[in-house]
């Protein structure tokens, strides 16, 4: 019996290290695979729902602080200035919403990255754990560029951020990728100019311009807001905002 205790306050000790976030975070309802906040606040996510292209997409409504079901589905989501999105569906369809309605865009994708400059870019749809080539949107078609990656973001001045399927990180300078650190989940960019990620082990990390520095709490996905405060979804689709 006591061994039984021991094993289930273990477990319990546990759950609690990879799923709770310190007092800094503010836990906001609802669950969520993806995130992305636009340059001008506007906050949408993926749901963990099941739905024919992916999962369901959400806004956040600052007013009700409740989330306003979008009509669609997909996996991954960037926004752009104007708040609207991009997504990518499971089978790779790439789509942008107007404010009123869906447009099917050129090519297929696994991610997607928006700057709060507007350029976009896209890591082209490959085999589920393998690197796909990186894509940017000019002149009405996807230019190819050199590199391959699982993840992208774009920041404020468009610079590219990638994460590869070895988790390694990578930023595009100079017309070339320069590797800024490794162990990478995911990557998200503010229009702050901020530049935020997760590990694999779910700590959360922000750039300081020559390095990492590692923040409290523990998350998956990671999308800061124009003022550079993060929002993030943990190992267990549960939302949390960081307040300052």
């Amino acid at each position: 019996m006591k061994k039984l205790i021991t094993l289930t306050i273990s477990l319990a000790v546990i759950s609690l290290l990879i799923y709770a976030q310190p007092a800094f975070w503010q836990k906001v309802p609802g669950k969520a695979t993806d995130i992305s906040v636009g340059a001008n606040g506007a906050i949408w996510v993926i749901g963990d729902d099941a739905q024919t292209g992916g999962s369901s997409i959400f806004r956040w409504d600052k007013t009700t602080s409740k989330w306003n079901k979008v009509p669609g589905s997909a996996t991954r989501i960037s926004v752009d200035s104007d708040g609207n999105p991009w997504v990518v569906q499971a089978e790779g369809g790439i789509f942008r919403f107007d404010g009123a309605k869906w447009e099917r865009m050129p090519g297929k994708a696994m991610d997607i990255g928006v700057g709060a400059d507007d350029s976009i870019w896209v890591i082209g749809a490959a085999a589920p754990a393998t690197n796909g080539g990186i894509f940017r949107w000019a002149r009405g078609t996807w230019e190819k560029i050199d590199g391959a990656a699982t993840e992208i973001a774009v920041a404020k001045d468009g610079t590219v951020w990638v994460i590869n399927m070895n988790s390694d990180i990578f930023r595009r300078v100079n017309n070339k990728w320069v590797k800024v650190g490794t162990d990478m989940l995911d990557v998200g960019t503010g229009a702050d100019g901020s530049v935020w990620a997760t590990t694999q082990g779910y700590d959360i990390m922000k750039w300081n311009g020559n390095g990492w520095n590692k923040v409290d709490g523990k998350a998956t996905r990671v999308a800061p807001d124009p003022k550079g405060s993060p929002w993030v979804i943990n190992a267990n689709f549960d939302i949390f905002f960081r307040r300052n």
